[in-house]
């Protein structure tokens, strides 16, 4: 994701991507789909990664959905 671009966006994009894997018989499990998002993310973000990395519980794909979208709506 490129600094500025809108989240809801890069999910949408990161789904797509999963679902032709998953297509093509070759499917991510949620937690290397966290992993990957994760990774993706710009730099203005890594405070939030930090926070998320430094959690004890698993993280579910739609908890990291959810605060991508409240951080964002945070910076804007």
């Amino acid at each position: 994701m490129q600094e500025g671009a809108r989240v809801s966006d890069h999910l949408k994009q990161m789904k797509g991507l999963t679902y032709r894997l998953a297509e093509l018989g070759a499917p991510i499990s949620d937690e290397y789909k966290v992993v990957m998002l994760l990774g993706s993310l710009p730099l203005s973000y890594d405070n939030l990664v930090m926070a998320l990395e430094a959690r004890v519980d698993t993280l579910t794909l739609d908890f990291v959905h959810q605060a991508l979208i409240t951080e964002e709506q945070k910076k804007r």
